[in-house]
């Protein structure tokens, strides 16, 4: 797993991209209201300074995105955003990918589609975007990565996927340094498994119980995520205990009746709690329900593999050691931008995935639940919320002059 963790940054200086700040060289626009289209599209602030949403008269489920920003690259261009279903990731991803082409004086068209995860409306888009002659596609999730992979992996249009799990793991792809030799760049949310054990283990060096946190439904969650953690964690003599929910309809109950059942078992072999945590995969239905999770977990800590799950306040987890949607999503701008501009061949393109891995705490989480942070996290931490949830640290840059205070 050594290579996985080089090959982002040779890609960043290939492409002429040092790091974030390098691409930002053109002036800022003057602030601009999130742009929400229905309860699926929704761009951020700042990709609104320099997009406008569309919405298409004869269908709440697609719409146009327009540049009104200054710039003429890539202006004969289209590009499709594929949607299989609303979700806070794809929304984060997507508003990183738009500011970063805006900072580049990117002015190509773009459309967004939610083909609602009927294979049907999927072919409808796809044919569309085919006869229309786009010239990239984004696959948005692990669900349109499948649908692509299936019916579109040798198709016309070359595709980059975003925001979706380790495509080796799911056996789309046989290998990650070498190109998938389709018409597919993949990028990958998944950070290694046993890279995250690391990080845990210099958590809690003596971690007896972790409760695995996840949506059966969610297949790619469960098979590149939660399983492989679990084969880790038991090979090391860990027990592994399941909090399982089955999509988001029943979740709040389930979370309410499952967590109590985990942290049950885990004082059979740890008493106090104190050599036990919660982990939460990259499933929507768990994460975005982090306030009910901590309602349940008592004084045992939560983390996740998603770093957007640690927020201000106390609605967050105490840590994330992961792949967040906002860096995932840079890196499929990358990718996207060069395939685009032919300056690299789609099916020649390593498996994406964004390393070292992002690290957030929060230390107003980690007081509640008596966590020590290790000085040597808390120095890698790109994400810091100081013992008031306050945040001191964004992308690894200082917000507050006493980012070093009233941390533990």
């Amino acid at each position: 797993m050594t290579t996985l963790s080089k090959i982002i940054f040779p890609l960043l200086v290939l492409f002429g991209f040092s790091s974030h700040q390098s691409m930002a060289q053109l002036a800022p626009l003057p602030p601009s209201a999130p742009v929400v289209l229905g309860d699926w599209l929704k761009i951020s602030e700042e990709a609104a300074q320099s997009w406008v949403i569309k919405p298409d008269a004869d269908s709440q489920f697609s719409a146009s995105l327009q540049a009104k920003h200054a710039g003429h690259a890539m202006a004969d261009k289209k590009i499709l955003f594929l949607y299989p279903r609303a979700s806070l990731a794809y929304n984060t991803a997507i508003s990183k990918i738009l500011t970063v082409y805006a900072q580049k004086g990117v002015a190509a068209k773009v459309r967004a589609i939610n083909f609602q995860n009927q294979a049907a409306l999927g072919h409808q888009a796809m044919q569309a975007a085919e006869k229309e002659k786009f010239d990239l596609v984004f696959a948005m999730g692990s669900e349109s990565v499948s649908f692509v992979h299936q019916f579109y992996k040798n198709g016309k249009i070359p595709i980059v996927t975003v925001c979706a799990k380790d495509p080796v793991l799911m056996g789309i792809t046989p290998s990650y340094t070498e190109g998938s030799n389709t018409k597919i760049a993949f990028t990958s949310l998944n950070m290694p498994v046993d890279v995250q054990m690391s990080y845990l283990l210099q958590i809690k060096p003596k971690l007896i119980n972790i409760a695995i946190m996840v949506d059966k439904k969610n297949s790619s969650a469960m098979q590149t995520q939660a399983i492989p953690l679990e084969t880790i964690a038991k090979s090391r003599g860990i027990n592994v205990q399941w909090v399982k929910i089955e999509g988001p309809e029943t979740a709040d109950e389930l979370l309410a009746q499952n967590i109590p059942l985990a942290i049950a078992e885990m004082k059979k072999t740890d008493a106090a709690l104190s050599d036990s945590i919660f982990w939460i995969t990259g499933s929507t239905a768990i994460f975005s329900r982090i306030g009910v999770i901590n309602r349940y977990t008592e004084n045992v800590a939560v983390l996740s593999a998603v770093p957007d799950v640690v927020r201000p306040g106390d609605d967050s987890a105490v840590m994330s050691i992961g792949i967040g949607f906002e860096e995932n999503g840079y890196l499929a701008a990358l990718y996207g931008f060069n395939v685009i501009n032919g300056k690299a061949s789609v099916g020649s393109l390593p498996v994406g995935i964004v390393s070292p891995p992002e690290v957030a705490i929060n230390f107003k989480k980690a007081r509640q639940v008596g966590l020590k942070i290790p000085f040597s996290l808390f120095e890698k931490a790109s994400s810091v919320y100081n013992g008031d949830g306050q945040l001191i640290r964004s992308k690894g840059v200082r917000v507050l002059a006493e980012a070093a205070v009233n941390t533990q």
